[in-house]
């Protein structure tokens, strides 16, 4: 049934069922200190979990899933000391990995047959079993090392650099392309920062729609130098639907990264178009929060993972639509369509092979990633190199014309961020809260934590303070509260006062936001909800109109009747009725306050022995009475 099933040897009892496996299960190994296990079979894969205390369900997550060998797997083992993991497959290899990270050691190839079982000797030799019968030592003689041993995994933004204080893009110097400017040998140079101006079209051709008419422009960089690259031209109504790709001195394309796909998926059951923040992706169960996700050119960051069969995975989005990291672009993507969970890393790294491809990213760029620019293109070029580069801007439909104009802007990378109010000039019911966001527009790839802080909220409010909007995301929310008794505040004031607070190329960058706004207080609400905790324990009781608090009772100093029937006070101070008893009645009572602050007043009826039914009332049937009314 393609599972692991975790047993308790005491009472014979299920504890755990892992289902994560995809097809049949042909091995499995636990580690010598029990605290992992590891299963391979059909799928290709080596999956490794880590078994709670109580080994109960939940608490056995899922580790690692390795795609392993390129055929099913037959057999894995663990080292006496823990650190490796034996495999062998039907591909006629057997591979020895680092059991922390499941980083490949070694590769074994030449083997008379399929190895249907791996162990390891108490000295650390792996013995193989061949189906031939025969039965062989295999050579380990690696080393495990610590995970970065592959290469150190790099962000998806560069790191923060302070260039100071960068002109206006009015101040930019303007130059005009001067044609022909197709090739690295006749490119218009830019003195950066700068901005080009040109137009994507091929007179000799100007009666075909289709041409491949490119404009390239060149500019100096050091190595390290953060240079932003963006088109201006749909935004100004040109029919351009730009691309930016950053060439070398050779004319080929200058790689940004290294991509090494460490799981395998795909999309199923529908496709996909280029904005929507969701798909569904196979193999969900392995992917993590925050894993990058190739798909045919575009990547993509998992932000919510898949509740179910019958739901989406969720990604990071931009600016209302799914966001394309590493400056891709997003796009349309059919079923069956193969994606892949990647690690990045810095171009030049080796990386040993694992059966799943390894993917180049180069600079280059179609419509901004962030979803901020619309068709324009936008990317951030960090120079491998002192040297000079090209910038080809083209139609990426092959389209040209007269009024196909641009503007090519290459200026320094300047981080900032900006804060937006939701949720301003609330209505609060008493007793409640009433929920604001704060949105960022991050600049430049500023990817930082954003601290936002709330002062100067008049009494009988709270505010939830600080906010933070995490690392890489653009938005929190918080609630405002106002007390059962809180009265609406001035309304000459704005309350409120927001600070944003970041830590920008190590500085600390402080923003004034603004204000919450006016404030106003509306009835109590008619619903309260509660959360409780699942121990079995009592529901919460909500009483809208009784306090918390003691009442004192008051003793009368007057008191008569609209009618005739008589009061008289007894030794509790409360007013007992008696005489006759007329269908309608008006009594009113006379108390002297004792100097202090009424806030409530609660009126009980009480029973007494002279009374029908012995009462609270003197309803000749059953001691009912019906109040209409109280005045004060």
């Amino acid at each position: 049934d393609r599972t692991v099933k975790i047993w308790s040897l005491s009472s014979f009892k299920r504890l755990d069922t892992l289902s994560q496996s995809l097809k049949e299960l042909y091995c499995l190994a636990i580690s010598p200190d029990g605290q992992y296990i590891a299963a391979a079979g059909v799928d290709n894969r080596i999956r490794v979990w880590r078994i709670g205390r109580e080994a109960i369900e939940g608490t056995n997550p899922l580790i690692s899933s390795t795609f392993a060998h390129e055929q099913a797997v037959l057999a894995i083992a663990y080292s006496n000391d823990g650190q490796m993991i034996a495999s062998s497959a039907e591909d006629g290899l057997a591979k020895v990995w680092q059991a922390d990270g499941m980083r490949m050691l070694r590769k074994v190839e030449g083997q008379s047959d399929w190895i249907a079982a791996v162990d390891f000797t108490n000295d650390q030799r792996l013995v193989a079993g061949r189906l031939d019968g025969s039965l062989g030592e295999i050579p380990v003689n690696v080393k495990v090392g610590g995970l970065d041993s592959i290469g150190q995994v790099i962000a998806d933004v560069p790191s923060d650099i302070d260039y100071g204080e960068q002109p206006k893009l009015e101040e930019l110097l303007r130059v005009a392309e001067l044609e022909p400017n197709s090739t690295v040998s006749t490119a218009t140079h830019l003195t950066a920062p700068a901005v080009g101006t040109g137009v994507i079209f091929a007179a000799d051709k100007k009666d075909v729609k289709v041409s491949a008419d490119d404009d390239l422009f060149s500019f100096d960089a050091k190595a390290g130098e953060q240079w932003v690259l963006e088109t201006n031209a749909a935004r100004n109504k040109s029919p351009l639907d730009s691309k930016i790709e950053v060439l070398g001195a050779d004319g080929e394309p200058v790689p940004r990264l290294l991509l090494r796909a460490v799981y395998d998926s795909e999309i199923e059951f529908r496709p996909a178009n280029s904005t929507q923040l969701g798909m569904r992706l196979k193999n969900y169960e392995e992917m993590l929060l925050n894993d990058w996700i190739y798909i045919n050119g575009e990547v993509v960051k998992h932000f919510r993972a898949r509740r179910g069969p019958d739901s989406d995975s969720q990604f990071y989005p931009g600016t209302g639509s799914r966001r394309g990291y590493f400056d891709t672009t997003p796009r349309a993507h059919p079923v069956g369509q193969p994606a892949y969970v990647v690690v990045p890393y810095p171009v030049g790294t080796e990386m040993p092979d694992n059966g799943l491809p390894v993917f180049t990213l180069n600079y280059e760029n179609d419509d901004d990633g962030q979803r901020k620019l619309g068709n324009d293109s936008r990317l951030t070029f960090v120079a491998p190199a002192d040297g000079k580069y090209f910038v080809r801007v083209s139609d990426v439909r092959k389209q040209h014309g007269e009024d196909y104009k641009y503007e090519l802007i290459v200026r320094r990378r300047s981080p900032s961020f900006s804060i937006s109010v939701g949720g301003g000039n609330p209505t609060i019911n008493a007793g409640n809260g009433k929920r604001f966001t704060f949105t960022a527009n991050r600049i430049d790839d500023f990817a930082g934590e954003i601290r936002l802080d709330i002062e100067d909220v008049p009494p009988g409010f709270m505010v939830t303070t600080p906010l933070i909007i995490q690392d890489g995301h653009l938005s929190t929310q918080g609630v405002i509260y106002a007390h059962r008794y809180a009265k609406t505040p001035s309304a000459d004031k704005m309350w409120g006062k927001i600070t944003a607070t970041a830590i920008i190329a190590g500085k600390e960058v402080k923003r004034e936001v603004g204000q919450l706004g006016k404030l106003t207080v509306a009835g109590h609400a008619r619903l309260l909800t509660h959360l409780i905790p699942d121990d079995g324990s009592e529901l919460p009781v909500t009483k809208l109109n009784e306090l918390a608090r003691e009442f004192t009772a008051i003793k009368p100093i007057g008191w008569f009747t609209s009618g005739e029937s008589e009061l008289s006070m007894l030794e509790d101070m409360s007013l007992l009725a008696s005489g006759p008893n007329p269908d309608n009645d008006r009594y009113l009572v006379k108390y002297k306050g004792d100097g202090r602050m009424v806030q409530a007043i609660r009126l009980e009826v009480i029973g007494d022995e002279s009374l029908p039914g012995k009462g609270p009332g003197r309803g000749s049937e059953n001691g009912n009475l019906v109040l209409s009314e109280l005045k004060l």
